[in-house]
Parts: C-alpha cells; sequence; structure tokens
C-alpha cells in the first residue's frame, strides 16, 4: 500500500481536523495515508505582521469570505452535525473509505465518532472507544484544537505563497468556493460549499497530489466530507458525561453497563 503523508498544511483546510484524523486513524484500509507529521508550527513560519498574499482583490475577497464561514462555525459553542467521509486511492483499490460521521460540541467539549470509533474530550477525562476491539483507553484531559477551528491568519499563511486560481459560484441557497493548481506539491485542489442563509458547510472537497507520480491528475487521491445535518444549541448530553462510558467500583474505573464487555485501559 502507498503511503501518504499529511502536513499540517493539509489538515488544517479539512475543517475536521480532529474527525478525519481519528477516522484515518482507526480504519485499516485508510492506515497507509495516515503518518503525521510532528511539526513544530512556530519553527514552520513566523506570522508576518501583515500578510500578503499573491491574489486580486476580487480572490482576496473570496477568501475573506471563506474565513468569515469558518469563523461564524468556530463560534458555534454548542451543536451537533452528520455526514460522510469518501476518500479513495486510485493507486489502490483497496485502500477506500467510506463511512458516516457524528461531531459535537458543548462548550470546550467535543465528542465524535465515525466507524468503530469514538473520541471523547471532556474537562476532566480524554475517552477513545472502539467496538471493533471491544477496548475503552481512559486518560487525563488533552488541549486539543477545535475540529472547526480555521483562523484567518492559518488561511492566508497556507496559501499566500501558492498561487492557486480561486473562483466563486451560486447556485442559492448554496455557495461554491474553488481553489485550484495543478502542479502544487501536496493538494491540487480545495473546493467549499456551504449555505449561504445558515452559513453552514454542506461539503468540503480535496484532490491531495500522489507523491509517486504527482503530475498525473488520474492518480490524485479525492477526499470528499459532506455534512447532511446540522443542530444548533442542542447536544446530546449523555455523550458528555463520563458516567456513561466508565463507572468507579471499590475505588477504580470499570467500564459502564452499556460497555460491560468492553476492556478498559486508564491511564487516569
Amino acid at each position: 500500500m502507498k503511503k501518504y503523508t499529511w502536513s499540517v498544511k493539509i489538515l488544517l483546510p479539512l475543517l475536521g481536523v480532529l474527525l478525519v484524523a481519528a477516522t484515518y486513524a482507526g480504519v485499516p484500509a485508510i492506515r497507509g495515508w495516515w503518518k503525521e507529521r510532528m511539526v513544530n508550527t512556530a519553527q514552520e513560519s513566523t506570522p508576518d505582521p501583515v500578510i500578503k498574499t499573491p491574489y486580486t482583490v476580487e480572490e482576496a475577497q473570496i477568501l475573506q469570505e471563506l474565513i468569515a464561514i469558518c469563523g461564524h462555525m468556530d463560534s458555534l459553542h454548542q451543536f451537533s452535525v452528520e455526514g460522510n467521509i469518501q476518500a479513495s486511492d486510485p493507486a489502490d483499490s483497496v485502500n477506500v473509505l467510506d463511512t458516516h460521521f457524528r461531531y459535537c460540541r458543548n462548550g470546550k467539549a467535543f465528542y465524535y465518532r465515525a466507524g468503530d470509533n469514538e473520541t471523547i474530550v471532556l474537562a476532566d477525562a480524554s475517552i477513545a472507544v472502539n467496538s471493533s476491539v471491544k477496548k475503552i483507553f481512559l486518560g487525563p484531559p488533552k488541549a486539543i484544537l477545535p475540529a472547526l477551528h480555521m483562523p484567518a491568519d492559518s488561511i492566508l499563511n497556507i496559501w499566500k505563497e501558492d498561487r492557486y486560481t480561486i473562483t466563486r459560484s451560486v447556485a442559492p441557497p448554496l455557495v461554491t468556493i474553488n481553489l485550484v493548481c495543478e502542479n502544487h506539491v501536496t493538494c491540487k485542489q480545495y473546493r467549499f460549499i456551504y449555505n449561504e442563509n445558515t452559513r453552514l458547510l454542506n461539503e468540503v472537497y480535496l484532490r491531495l497530489t500522489d507523491l509517486n507520480d504527482p503530475l498525473n491528475k488520474e492518480m490524485d487521491k479525492p477526499v470528499k466530507i459532506t455534512y447532511h445535518h446540522w443542530e444548533e444549541g442542542k447536544v446530546p448530553g449523555a455523550l458528555f458525561k463520563k458516567d456513561h462510558y466508565v463507572t468507579v467500583q471499590g475505588g477504580s474505573y470499570v467500564p459502564s453497563s452499556l460497555y460491560r464487555d468492553y476492556e478498559l485501559l486508564s491511564t487516569y
């Protein structure tokens, strides 16, 4: 299976960094794609006081529109969203992903499920559940980046030295923002589709370059995240309670009744 190394610059625009990471890490057919780089972004680049982009005024305005949409979603502190993630590799017919996901945010707490994997980050614990191997991993809370967070300086830094062609089209109520660079070394295309009435995403699409055959578009790896249902201001409360997953017996954590057949591995 061919390996594909993701970089921080590719992960950030996915608008589902943690969700996509959890999915790819947990699905055997796609593990070859998932080899995270330990990149210190502070060392990678130092933000300029004023970001200079190679774009026209119109293109810069489209980027600012994208920034505003991402900022709106990041301002939602309580919501649930469901959808589907599809990915494939023309060089390997087995390396295919097609899975449903669910992502919920409740303030600073997060829940996401994709395939057999659930990941929960609470104020006092981090929990991972895998139904295929029937294991629960319990650990201390972790500081993580919210999955819909994509600040303005990140977007501009991503593209300030990469000359993508930026276009915008409207088919009410959907707006499509498309960025294409056919000779880009890692990602030749980003496409964002959002609802202009709700200001929420309907779809994110990426066309990743095959590093073994970079000039051959037929070998590009497509990744599509489709958002089917958004619900603002409401989340399933049980998903954000630690005792939904584990309880205390005799001074030690054990799986809850819902996960009685699971093995608990704890570093708590």
